[in-house]
């Protein structure tokens, strides 16, 4: 869940959007998913990383 503390009535816009959209809205749970697992696979870069130097 977003919170902006401004009072926006539950809307939102998207990098590069002007458009207001909901922030239950499926577009905005799918932009959150895929920045959950875009921050996963740095992780898992990272850690690849450091056991290929390990080894």
């Amino acid at each position: 869940m977003l919170y902006t503390g401004k009072g926006d009535n539950g809307k939102t816009t998207t990098f590069g959007c002007n458009q207001k959209i909901s922030k239950s809205s499926a577009i905005t749970e799918a932009l959150g998913s895929l920045d959950e697992i875009n921050s996963f696979l740095g992780i898992v870069k990272i850690n690849a990383k450091e056991l290929r130097i390990m080894n």
